[in-house]
């Protein structure tokens, strides 16, 4: 699937792009932490550190709540994930997400933010609704 496919199919899934017979992609209903990374990527070619950011939590959390998950949706882990994958960015030019990962394999690592903040602080209702900062290792710039 391309990246454009991608983006295309996440945006069904999440209700803010209208399914027609032009699309030829399925909704995705469940992201892994790959393909978390490429929408991360996606948007941040794209888009920029900031709207990436804000357009990756509308996506993720119009997603979680259409599929009956909207507890699931996580303010502080989207925004670690953003700025991680925008700091991998500037870092190389990376031609794609597998070449990405290649030059940055730390970001396959699901729990590298916990690296950055206390696992209390993390999994918190705080952190879990809005933009909590690192408690033990800054986020790189």
């Amino acid at each position: 699937m391309t990246d454009d496919e991608f983006l295309a199919a996440l945006e069904v899934a999440a209700g803010v792009r209208a399914e027609s017979s032009d699309d030829a992609i399925g909704p995705l209903a469940h992201l892994g932490h790959v393909d978390h990374l490429r929408m991360m990527w996606i948007l941040t070619t794209r888009l920029g550190r900031t709207a990436s950011r804000d357009r990756a939590a509308a996506l993720l959390s119009n997603l979680a709540a259409r599929h009956g998950m909207a507890d699931r949706y996580h303010e502080t882990l989207t925004t670690f994930w953003a700025r991680t994958v925008a700091h991998a960015q500037s870092r190389c030019d990376a031609a794609g997400i597998g070449d990405l990962l290649d030059r940055h394999p730390a970001l396959l690592d699901k729990n590298l933010a916990l690296r950055h903040y206390r696992a209390e602080t993390l999994w918190s209702d705080a952190a879990r609704t809005s933009i909590v900062e690192p408690d033990l290792l800054p986020i790189p710039a």
